[in-house]
């Protein structure tokens, strides 16, 4: 198996610290937690992470359920360097919500949003969007769906979403894309179209070739593929700045071509 996990530290060098939710029905999390012990052995893929924005003057953090783990990570590097921070943490309920006890440490720079003692309402993303001025930069690490209403919420601000929250570049720059690209597998000698309503990993997948893949949103890196022609449109949120610039990667469950051709190593 294979699965993508937060970080939600390092305790020193190439050792980290994940957060694991036991679900039930789930074959990987439930074995990470029954069967795992000290000294088994494991393969870990990648580990990617966000280019952190120390130039802004106040930064906020907004993370839903499992992704606090993520947010966690982030708000210690924030507070290390001294910058102003704000946490706004979206839980089901107190008994599923993890790192409290970490976070009461911060007192009133953690917003603890509970949607069981709300009767299931959401985070309302206008009143945290209104409070942040053009110098705020925002990180999300939230579902699709919630990705989509803070987008809303951001456009009806008045701001460009790129200019305002890390995640950047989803709906907004994927409808500029070209009509229809082509992909051609170096390694398999294949060409094949990819249409604007797909991106490449589903162009792939219906033609039966099986690719490494998890979140297929272009936030955990699973499926960091090598470029080897062509120019890529990143529409992830996993690639730093000078990844982005140097094109030989892309994560291809989200990111296009900026042209007609992509030639990739696969």
């Amino acid at each position: 198996m294979t699965r993508a996990y937060f970080i939600a530290g390092r305790t020193r060098r190439g050792t980290y610290v994940i957060g694991v939710r036991r679900d039930p029905d789930g074959r990987a999390s439930k074995y990470l937690h029954d069967k795992v012990r000290l000294d088994a052995r494991m393969r870990a893929v990648t580990a990617a992470g966000v280019e952190l924005d120390a130039t802004a003057k106040r930064t906020v953090v907004i993370a839903e359920d499992v992704g606090v783990f993520a947010a966690w990570s982030l708000v210690r590097a924030l507070d290390e360097r001294g910058l102003d921070w704000q946490l706004h943490y979206d839980a089901w309920s107190r008994d599923d919500a993890a790192l409290l006890d970490e976070l009461r440490a911060f007192g009133s720079r953690v917003a603890l949003h509970v949607r069981s003692e709300r009767r299931g309402a959401v985070l309302g993303w206008e009143p945290i969007v209104a409070a942040c001025d053009a110098s705020t930069r925002i990180y999300a690490v939230v579902s699709a769906s919630s990705r989509e209403s803070l987008a809303r919420a951001i456009a009806g601000d008045g701001r460009p979403l790129a200019s305002r929250v890390r995640w950047a570049s989803t709906t907004e720059v994927r409808s500029r894309a070209p009509v229809e690209f082509d992909v051609v597998l170096a390694r398999s000698k294949r060409t094949l179209p990819v249409r604007q309503d797909e991106s490449i990993l589903e162009a792939l997948r219906a033609e039966g070739i099986d690719v490494r893949h998890f979140c297929s949103s272009g936030i955990c890196g699973t499926c960091r593929t090598r470029v080897l022609e062509g120019i890529p449109r990143h529409l992830d949120a996993v690639l730093t700045a000078p990844e982005r610039a140097a094109n030989d990667v892309m994560m291809i469950c989200r990111s296009r071509a900026t042209g007609k051709r992509l030639v990739l190593d696969l």
